[in-house]
């Protein structure tokens, strides 16, 4: 009797602590620098990072050169990197422009929040990043600068 009591509780125990599936990620629009509309599903089948930031943000421009660089060297990972901006349209294109960034960036500081939201954001700080694999699932959230680091840990099992 105290055997199965122990199977019953060491089954429960495991199933309460094993990690939940990852989740899908939503459905989510952005507006390019060029007005038009583009979705998440169009980098389906790529490891994607959405990286929200804001041209306001020090710690965000902080980033940005790394996120340049990694879009560059990691490209044969099929990385992907998206810049949806919690900002304005005009001081985003003049600091797309400026900066020379070579990849997609987004404007529309509501659009950007909504996303936020729908991937999960608990904080509402800048920047957040969020990693979704190849079949669509939110791999990882984190909150303030990312490393190179833990970009590269976050890709490597898609290498």
């Amino acid at each position: 009797m105290l055997c199965l009591l122990a199977a019953g509780i060491g089954f429960f125990a495991y199933r309460g602590l094993a990690p939940a599936p990852s989740p899908q990620a939503p459905l989510l629009h952005f507006t390019d620098l060029d007005g038009k509309p583009r979705q998440l599903s169009e980098w389906r089948g790529r490891p994607v990072l959405i990286n929200f930031w804001a041209t306001w943000c020090a710690p965000c421009l902080k980033e940005i050169p790394m996120l340049v660089q990694a879009q560059t060297e990691l490209a044969d990972t099929g990385l992907m990197i998206l810049g949806p901006a919690v900002d304005e349209a005009e001081p985003v294109r003049h600091f797309h422009a400026e900066r020379n960034l070579n990849y997609p960036v987004f404007v529309g500081a509501d659009q950007a929040i909504v996303a936020m939201d729908a991937l999960g954001d608990t904080r509402g700080a800048l920047p957040l990043s969020v990693f979704i694999s190849p079949d669509g699932k939110i791999v990882a959230r984190h909150s303030g600068v990312l490393s190179r680091e833990q970009l590269e840990s976050w890709l490597e099992r898609y290498r």
